[in-house]
């Protein structure tokens, strides 16, 4: 009994050893790890700094020499300056069609390059509704679906193998 007493406590001690000295050679490696992103990012940091302190000192000496270098804004300007992002009109799948609420119009793309609504009323500046999905229309089917988040419309567009002049003589008669 005293001999499996004193090999267990010999193997505890050699696992107790081991993982220690396991457990060091880990931190060691790890923290190298962790000070090499560090230096790497306070150099990128430098040499941004750097970059920024010269643009600066150029647009001073330009300044000094009587050059424009730009608007400066304030900081109170800055705050009230506002970019306005214009949202573009979009493709989307037929599955996202009509999922945000949005007016649903159909379109009719004619073969002599028209655009034009349900009543056949011509679209004059297509790129404004439903931006450049024309040149997509048509790669993969006749039908394309728009959604234009600006005017909350989601527009179906179709493919129409007839001239938009035939169709508008067809309702005169």
């Amino acid at each position: 009994m005293k001999n499996i007493f004193i090999f267990l406590l010999g193997a505890s001690a050699g696992s107790l050893g081991t993982y220690l000295l396991v457990k060091k050679h880990y931190e060691n490696i790890a923290n190298e790890e962790i000070n090499s992103v560090i230096d790497t990012f306070k150099k990128k940091e430098e040499k941004i700094q750097n970059e920024y302190e010269e643009k600066n000192n150029y647009k001073e000496e330009l300044n000094n020499l009587g050059y424009s270098v730009g608007v400066d804004l304030s900081k109170n300007e800055k705050d009230n300056y506002v970019e306005e992002k214009k949202v573009v009109p979009y493709v989307i799948s037929e599955d996202e069609f009509g999922e945000m609420n949005n007016e649903e119009q159909t379109l009719y793309y004619y073969a002599d390059d028209v655009l034009a609504d349900e009543y056949d009323n011509i679209i004059d500046n297509p790129t404004e509704v439903i931006g450049d999905a024309l040149i997509q229309l048509g790669d993969y089917d006749d039908t394309i679906y728009v959604r234009n988040e600006e005017k909350s419309i989601d527009y179906v567009i179709l493919r129409s193998d007839k001239l938009y002049k035939d169709i508008v003589a067809e309702v005169d008669d």
